[in-house]
């Protein structure tokens, strides 16, 4: 809370999240995820490490993310068992952030539970496969990027994709949506989202404008005065805490009857 007081500007991605900020901050924005802004996936991959696997091709690509709450376990579970089952589709489960997810594999006995440390890799996992379901807000995003329809699942911010920004996919909310999807999986091709070239055009634009513009979110003063404010406090806690050290060596001197010998040094750093 004392951070959200002491920001100059508070921003949430979605309506979920705004509406928790704004119980703390009633001026929060909604700001969509930058990355909607990007043209396309290549443009972030360009210095990024490649891939070290180079997968086969995939029916289904499952980005997952370690378990936050008692809905997400029994999704996990309930994904385990159908891959286990399912002898006729190509699974493949990957999470891309590994030090939260480091003990997923738990979950996926007897499964290869690919960690990727860079999006180069996930990207070409993406290409590879034909439907993606995502835990995971960017991989949803990433997935429709390269013309994939996606299916998320677990957070509201990714149903906000959706509902809120127009982007095609489906927010899956319980077992039976899981069990309606991957019983219809052939009434859902791969496409060229439409609606995401449009949005990030727009958006662009608009984030252009809030980078061009940031200082216009504040009332009280401008990005000079903020820089200017921080040098002055970063001067006044060097001096505090040179006073501190030079009090504590003077008083030691005292103790032991030497201060003749600090009042000199004393004024020759002050």
């Amino acid at each position: 809370a004392r951070l959200l007081e002491n920001s100059l500007i508070v921003s949430g991605r979605d309506s979920e999240s705004l509406k928790a900020l704004r119980s703390h901050r009633v001026d929060s924005k909604l700001i969509p995820d930058p990355i909607l802004s990007v043209d396309n996936i290549q443009s972030l991959i360009e210095f990024d490490a490649p891939g070290k696997l180079l997968p086969p091709n995939i029916d289904i690509l499952w980005i997952l993310k370690y378990p936050s709450n008692d809905f997400d376990v029994q999704i996990l579970q309930w994904i385990s068992r159908y891959i286990s089952k399912d002898s006729v589709r190509k699974h493949v489960v990957v999470a891309i952030e590994p030090k939260l997810d480091t003990s997923l594999d738990t979950y996926f006995p007897g499964v290869n539970v690919f960690y990727f440390y860079s999006l180069a890799e996930l990207g070409v996992y993406i290409e590879k496969s034909k439907f993606v379901f995502s835990m995971r807000f960017h991989g949803v995003i990433f997935s429709i990027m390269q013309g994939k329809f996606a299916f998320g699942f677990s957070q509201k911010k990714i149903k906000a994709l959706f509902s809120e920004f127009g982007l095609s996919g489906e927010y899956l909310e319980g077992i039976s949506d899981f069990e309606r999807v991957l019983d219809n999986l052939d009434d859902f091709a791969e496409f060229s989202d439409e609606n995401l070239h449009l949005f990030k055009a727009q958006f662009g634009k608009e984030f252009g404008l809030i980078g061009a513009n940031f200082s216009d979110f504040c009332d009280f003063c401008d990005l000079n005065d903020i820089k200017y404010d921080r040098q002055v406090i970063r001067i006044a806690r060097a001096n505090c805490f040179n006073f501190f050290i030079m009090a504590l060596v003077m008083l030691s001197y005292l103790v032991i009857n030497q201060s003749s010998r600090i009042i000199p040094l004393f004024f020759f750093f002050f």
